[in-house]
């Protein structure tokens, strides 16, 4: 609910930002990912080269967050779930 609601108002930029920051709580910084990589900042650089292939891999992973998701690469204005 907390990324719902900073998604409301923000624009795309500041959405991907709070979606990043999302998936850093749901995915914390472990010291093998100096060697493994780290899944968040992969996921920061398909942001970078194709937004929209990181809006569908988000809705499919998170089906509850789809309308705020959606509106990540439509606009700056998410809808209301």
């Amino acid at each position: 609910m907390a990324y719902q609601g900073a998604l409301i108002g923000a624009s795309v930029e500041q959405g991907w930002a709070e979606t990043l920051k999302l998936l850093r709580d749901a995915f914390p910084w472990r010291p093998s990912y100096v060697w493994r990589g780290d899944p968040v900042k992969a996921f920061a650089e398909v942001i970078r080269v194709a937004p929209d292939a990181a809006t569908e891999a988000l809705q499919s992973f998170f089906p509850l967050l789809r309308g705020a998701i959606a509106a990540l690469s439509t606009s700056g204005t998410p809808s209301q779930p």
